[in-house]
């Protein structure tokens, strides 16, 4: 049952409120043909540096305690490290979506492999919350298994885009790594970063 039928189900039968679940979907995250090509040419415009390099500021602003005017929010806890960048009023509605598929493509080419692919769809208090997620893991290569050590690169990499009612409001970027003798030392955060704002390596 797709969520628009328990959505109906939920509304127009003889359900009693205390009988009565959260609606919750979830399926695979795939992009159509039309949505490829319109976000292939946002890569190649200068719309992508222009989206970009706001954001990088802002989150440059927000480590040196300045507020700007694109709102970043630090992620730091033990283990993991990350950030996560509003929707703002300048940007287009696709743009934090066109930037999980290019933030997804640019871990990929940092040696990852896409573990979860997913879109969640669930009803919360008053509103509809939307969730696309990638989950990204370092391929697993023969040198670090003959080694018997795990070659973490950054450490694993989610990334999730959410949407509340059908409207953009974040997306959120997270990196999870091990301390552990069976792991490689994780790289530098602050490297993977520059990566996916497109910055010189200092």
């Amino acid at each position: 049952m797709n969520f628009f039928n328990q959505i109906y189900q939920k509304i127009f039968t003889n359900q009693t409120d205390s009988e009565t679940l959260p609606v919750e979907v979830r399926e695979p995250l795939k992009r159509n043909e039309s949505y490829q090509k319109i976000f292939q040419d946002w890569v190649a415009s200068e719309r992508k540096t222009q989206r970009i390099q706001p954001i990088a500021k802002a989150y440059h602003f927000k480590k040196a305690n300045i507020h700007g005017d694109i709102r970043v929010h630090l992620l730091r806890s033990g283990g993991a490290n990350g950030f996560a960048v509003t929707h703002h009023p300048d940007f287009e509605k696709d743009t934090l979506s066109f930037l999980l598929e290019y933030w997804k493509q640019k871990t990929e080419e940092l040696g990852y492999q896409l573990q979860v692919a997913e879109r969640q769809i669930s009803e919360k208090t008053g509103y509809i919350q939307t969730k696309e997620k990638y989950y990204l893991k370092p391929s697993i290569r023969l040198d670090t298994i003959q080694n018997r050590l795990c070659n973490q690169l950054y450490g694993n990499v989610l990334l999730e885009y959410i949407q509340i009612d059908g409207l953009p409001s974040y997306l959120k970027v997270l990196v999870t790594y091990y301390v552990d003798a069976q792991f490689s030392k994780a790289l530098e955060y602050d490297d993977f970063v520059r990566i996916l704002f497109e910055e010189p390596s200092l």
